[in-house]
């Protein structure tokens, strides 16, 4: 009985070391309701188990590390490999946002010195590139800061304890299907995955979309030797700030590793959800709707009486010339076609700008609309720029209550209409002042 209860102490004892162990070696998060990390500045757990960094408070910073070091001995082997997925939020999508959000490995999770917006809550302009800070930072920065010599924003960056980067890149993933690299908006509020993988001499950066595979090619690889970086003990984790420029900064899933194989993939489909800023519906004051209603009023009166005005007026004009298409075209038919000119022009007017205007206005009311001249065109035509097609009133679709038929359409390549019987054509009345 004694044996059986040492054996299983042993066991218990053993359990706890490989479980220790592997706690220390990695660990992976899809989503942070259990998550065990150290928090401060404004960062703090959603309850759906999003991790945000920041809101969309100015001047603020936030902080997230697993809340164990690693060691990092520098007789062996300093290699480290992680995956997350994050996503940056502006107030409103399509607008601009900062600052960014920053891996970090850092001796210590005291960043109480750092700055927030452009130092991302890493930095500060008193340690910046010092040796002493011992400070690995991958950067997704989204604004440009001049004096740090950065690019467009947003960018990517590998940072040695200074906020200017070693070695920075345009967002974007490589496509292994199309074989080159595909543009990535930080700030389109969708989730970005990001690895970063050290094997000991290189520096690797990957970026992709959340329903892409991990790409082929890094976005960035740089050869750096951490040795001079990292103390014998490290910590890991995130930060995040906003300046003027502010943004939701979120991190909805990590996993980390000492070692390549023992890197734990993380589950997509389990992630928490991002939620999107909403649209802000404006409401209109009392005052407002009563000032818009005071304006409608006496612009639909106004409107009212011109209508009236012309209903009156030309309803006693013969029926032949309340068709104003039909009316031009049976005037040019009959070489009477300046008998359709504003009488208003008298006789201060030229007449072949008369007769280019009206034939003009026959050729766009065609009844096939491909016969018909682009605005461009009609621009021409008017500045005399380019002549006017030559045609007659026998011209296929010229003319109201022109019948056009299949002959006339194929000749022109028309094949359109389906029944020899179909007719077309077109009519424009000044009464109603629209085509039917």
């Amino acid at each position: 009985m004694a044996c059986r209860l040492y054996l299983a102490l042993i066991f218990s004892c053993v359990y706890l070391i490989c479980l220790s162990s592997q706690q220390e070696t990695g660990f992976v998060y899809n989503g942070f309701e259990q998550a065990d990390l150290l928090f401060d500045g404004i960062a703090k757990i959603l309850p759906d188990g999003l991790l945000q960094l920041t809101n969309t408070t100015e001047l603020q910073m936030g902080h997230a590390f697993f809340k164990k070091p690693f060691d990092f001995d520098p007789s062996s082997s300093l290699s480290f490999y992680t995956h997350f997925v994050c996503a940056l939020v502006p107030p409103k999508l399509g607008a601009d946002g900062g600052h960014g959000i920053v891996f970090v490995v850092s001796p210590s999770i005291d960043l109480s010195h750092a700055y927030a917006t452009q130092y991302l809550g890493v930095f500060s302009n008193l340690t910046n590139g010092t040796s002493s800070s011992h400070l690995l930072a991958i950067e997704l920065d989204t604004v440009k800061t001049v004096e740090f010599n950065e690019l467009e924003k947003p960018h990517v960056g590998i940072d040695l304890n200074s906020p200017i980067s070693v070695e920075s890149a345009l967002p974007s993933y490589f496509s292994n299907a199309l074989g080159k690299n595909i543009s990535i908006n930080l700030l389109s509020g969708e989730p970005v995955q990001v690895w970063v993988d050290y094997d000991g001499s290189f520096l690797n950066v990957t970026l992709a979309p959340i329903e892409i595979q991990k790409p082929n090619q890094p976005l960035i690889s740089r050869s750096i030797n951490l040795s001079e970086i990292f103390q014998e003990k490290m910590y890991v984790g995130f930060s995040s700030s906003t300046g003027n420029l502010v943004s939701n900064h979120y991190i909805l899933g990590w996993s980390f590793s000492r070692s390549k194989e023992r890197l734990q993939s993380l589950d997509l489909s389990t992630l928490p959800r991002i939620p999107l800023p909403k649209e802000e519906k404006k409401k209109l004051s009392p005052l407002l709707i009563g000032l818009v209603i005071l304006l409608v009023i006496p612009v639909v009166m106004v409107l009212g009486g011109v209508y009236w005005y012309r209903r009156k007026k030309y309803a006693e004009l013969p029926v032949g010339k309340q068709y104003l298409v039909k009316w031009v075209y049976e005037c040019w038919k009959e070489a009477c076609l300046f008998k359709t000119r504003d009488p208003r022009l008298g006789v201060e007017f030229l007449p072949e700008e008369v007769e280019m205007v009206l034939k003009l206005g026959l050729l766009c009311t065609n009844a096939m609309p491909e016969s018909r001249p682009a605005m461009e065109q009609v621009v021409q035509y008017l500045n005399q720029d380019l002549p006017l097609p030559i045609f007659s009133p026998s011209t296929p679709g010229i003319g109201a209550f022109m019948p056009v038929s299949m002959e006339a359409l194929s000749a022109i390549g028309v094949s359109s209409v389906r029944n020899s019987s179909v007719s077309m054509f077109v009519t424009h009345t000044i009464l109603d002042g629209h085509g039917r």
